[in-house]
C-alpha cells in the first residue's frame, strides 16, 4: 500500500467525521497530485471533484471535501528562494553533512537510486543517519511551505480587502487555484 493510498484513506475517514483540509503542495501539479489521483482510482473515483488542469498540470482538485492546490500557481519560484524572500529562518535545507560528507538536497533525494520503495523505506533501520537527515529535510520543506503559504494568504487577502471588502468574499486565496 502506498503512502498516497494511506493518505487518501485517512482523508476519507476524516471526511466521515466532518473534517476537511486545504492541502498545499509546492509544484504538486507535476508529480504529487498524480500520485494522489492514482490512489483515488484504487479507492473511489467518485470522490474526486473539481479536477482542474492547466495544460497537463493538475492545478487543483477536491477529494472528500478536501481542497488540493499547487502553491507554485501563486508563488512561481523555488521553495528555497521563497524561504529567503519570506525570511523563513528555519526554511528549506539545501546542504547536509552525511557521515562526514557534504551533500546537496538533490543528492539526498536521489540517495541510492537503485533501491525500490521498500528498500528505501528500510533505510530507516539500516542507515539511521541518512533517515534522520531525510526526515528533517521533509519536515522542514513542509513547515516552511506552511509558513510561506500562511503569510502569502494573509497578505493577498489583506490587499484584496483594502481594494473592496465585498470582493474578498469571492477573491480570497482559498477561493482560487491561480
Amino acid at each position: 500500500i502506498s503512502s498516497a493510498y494511506q493518505f487518501v484513506k485517512w482523508l476519507q475517514l476524516q471526511s466521515k467525521k466532518g473534517k476537511s483540509y486545504e492541502c498545499i503542495a509546492h509544484n504538486g501539479s507535476r508529480f504529487d497530485f498524480y500520485l494522489i489521483i492514482k490512489a483515488i482510482n484504487e479507492i473511489d473515483i467518485t470522490c474526486l471533484n473539481n479536477l482542474q488542469f492547466r495544460g497537463l498540470s493538475v492545478i487543483g482538485m477536491e477529494i472528500f471535501s478536501n481542497v488540493f492546490k499547487d502553491s507554485c500557481c501563486f508563488l512561481t519560484n523555488s521553495l528555497n528562494n521563497l524561504c529567503k524572500n519570506f525570511k523563513i529562518t528555519d526554511g528549506k535545507i539545501t546542504e547536509f553533512d552525511l557521515n562526514g560528507e557534504k551533500i546537496t538536497n538533490e543528492q539526498l533525494c536521489f540517495y541510492k537510486p537503485h533501491l525500490d520503495v521498500r528498500e528505501f523505506i528500510n533505510l530507516q533501520y539500516t542507515d539511521n543517519e541518512f533517515w534522520r537527515i531525510y526526515l528533517e529535510y521533509c519536515y522542514r520543506d513542509c513547515s516552511s511551505l506552511m509558513k510561506i503559504w500562511n503569510e502569502f494568504s494573509k497578505c493577498a487577502n489583506s490587499l484584496v480587502a483594502s481594494m473592496n471588502t465585498n470582493l474578498l468574499a469571492k477573491c480570497r486565496v482559498s477561493c482560487s487555484n491561480t
